[in-house]
């Protein structure tokens, strides 16, 4: 009987000790848990965060592509424009002798021709954004002075070729006054 009540008494006692390991088991389960938890909603808000970065890189490529074909658009508009107005230039030019001699017989052919190139690029530059607005402002306004100045020559007054040439009415003699010879000024001291 002894042993029976020995072995029963060692039986309760690792009842006992194996109930408390089995609580600290669940214990320490519960806690990882709980850490596993923490530990996956952390990865889930950096998740989150990376997907709402990459989306943001998205948004900024798209704007960029759309606004870099917004730039091819318009170069490959202006370089059609340019083109053109060269071509009907020329077409003008060999089909009618009278506007080709007119045209190249001075130097307001190939300038209109530079000039409206040298406009189309100013403009194609600031499209696509190598000049700012005060570099714009001030080739447009210098190219502008330019012309409007050739066109009315200095001052305001029409350019010397435009004003007529009346020759001067030729002065007889007799119908000239006579004029007194004028004695020089006496020279100071």
């Amino acid at each position: 009987m002894r042993s029976a009540s020995v072995q029963m008494k060692q039986y309760e006692e690792g009842k006992v000790e194996l109930t408390n390991n089995l609580s600290q088991t669940k214990s320490v389960i519960d806690t990882l848990n709980n850490d596993t938890a923490k530990i996956q909603s952390d990865i889930d808000e950096k998740a989150q965060a990376l997907q709402d970065i990459e989306d943001k890189i998205s948004v900024a490529f798209t704007n960029s592509d759309q606004t870099n074909s917004f730039k091819l658009q318009m170069s490959l508009a202006f370089t059609a424009l340019v083109s053109l107005v060269i071509a009907g230039f020329f077409a003008v030019a060999l089909y009618d002798e009278k506007v080709r001699a007119s045209i190249f017989s001075n130097e307001s052919g190939i300038q209109f021709i530079t000039l409206f190139s040298l406009v189309i690029a100013i403009i194609l530059f600031g499209i696509v954004n190598v000049l700012e607005g005060r570099e714009l402002a001030a080739l447009l306004g210098g190219l502008s002075g330019y012309i409007l100045g050739r066109g009315t020559g200095a001052g305001g007054a029409p350019p010397a070729s435009a004003v007529a040439r009346v020759p001067a009415p030729a002065a007889s003699p007799a119908a000239a006054p006579a004029l007194a010879p004028v004695a020089a000024p006496a020279p100071a001291e």
